[in-house]
């Protein structure tokens, strides 16, 4: 899965910075001051680049370090509960072909975390994760069904060929049990010709005597 950088720039988008002025015609004894100040989606907005880094980092690294990282963040999440932990969480579990994924865990992440409610950085994050997990779900419900399709076209296949050598067995059984008694029926025709040139013969030589 990857993040473009429009979703980044979009996250960055979601928090802006802003400052207050003095009130107008208040007094001042010294040249007016910006107080620079950090909305919540602002610090949302950091927070959503932060787990995107973090995101790439770890599809980086080695499935054993996935793993390692896995349990140190699944540790983590579970003395704290943060949001951030969570959100790490559960990108963690997004990873393609993670051996320590479980959708139904990922689900249940992302269906609890904070900031689905209302237009922020993190719930910008959440949905997309979400759309991501289903997209996935279904792309992997569409390929177990043409695996169970291809699976069923083998197993018809196997039948057909398996009635298909049957047949020609029992054809062949048949053939031999043909061929079986023509060589007996051959066998008693050449005894009852032996039998008769015998008796031809013997009938001739009383002839012959006379």
């Amino acid at each position: 899965m990857k993040i473009s950088a429009l979703f980044v720039l979009a996250a960055l988008l979601g928090g802006c910075a802003g400052y207050q002025q003095p009130p107008a015609g208040s007094e001042s004894s010294g040249p007016a001051v910006l107080t620079l100040w950090r909305s919540e989606a602002e610090i949302e907005a950091e927070e959503v680049v932060s787990l995107l880094i973090y995101f790439q980092r770890v599809q980086a690294m080695s499935a054993e370090e996935q793993r390692r990282e896995y349990a140190l963040v699944s540790q983590q999440y579970g003395r704290d509960k943060s949001e951030n932990s969570r959100l790490k969480l559960a990108m963690l579990m997004s990873i393609p072909g993670a051996s320590f994924r479980d959708d139904a865990k990922l689900s249940s992440l992302l269906e609890t975390a904070s900031g689905r409610n209302g237009e922020s950085p993190r719930r910008a994050l959440v949905t997309l994760l979400a759309r991501l997990q289903s997209e996935r779900i279904r792309q992997t419900g569409q390929l177990r069904e043409e695996l169970k399709k291809s699976e069923t076209q083998v197993k018809e296949e196997q039948r057909r060929t398996e009635e298909m050598l049957k047949r020609a067995e029992e054809q062949q059984k048949r053939a031999d049990e043909l061929q079986k008694r023509a060589d007996e029926l051959q066998q008693k025709l050449d005894k009852l010709l032996a039998i008769d040139r015998e008796m031809r013969s013997r009938g001739s030589g009383r002839t012959s005597g006379h």
